[in-house]
């Protein structure tokens, strides 16, 4: 199983990616107002990984300091599961 946290400039996770199999992704993302834990994000990732459902979810507009530029949070996390695919098709032969 393949699994990256994202995190936002200041280290804080907020959202995690996990690949089960190839073309098996799954993605959660943590309110801005909850505290994130690691363990839950990738236990919820993973169940979304096995359900039907291919690309990634509707996220509310937010907005988070990543990679030094204030992003949109949707367009953050299209990029990373859009990379997680591209990394399970690597990893997953």
């Amino acid at each position: 199983m393949l699994i990256k946290h994202i995190r936002d400039d200041f280290r804080r996770p907020f959202a995690t990616v996990v690949a089960i199999a190839r073309d098996q992704v799954g993605l959660t993302i943590c309110h801005s107002k909850e505290h994130y834990v690691k363990k839950d994000g990738v236990e919820r990732a993973t169940v979304r990984a096995t359900s039907a459902v291919p690309t990634p979810p509707s996220i509310p507009s937010q907005h988070v300091l990543y990679q030094g530029d204030i992003m949109d949070i949707d367009e953050v996390l299209t990029k990373e599961y859009i990379n997680m695919v591209i990394r399970s098709r690597k990893y997953f032969k």
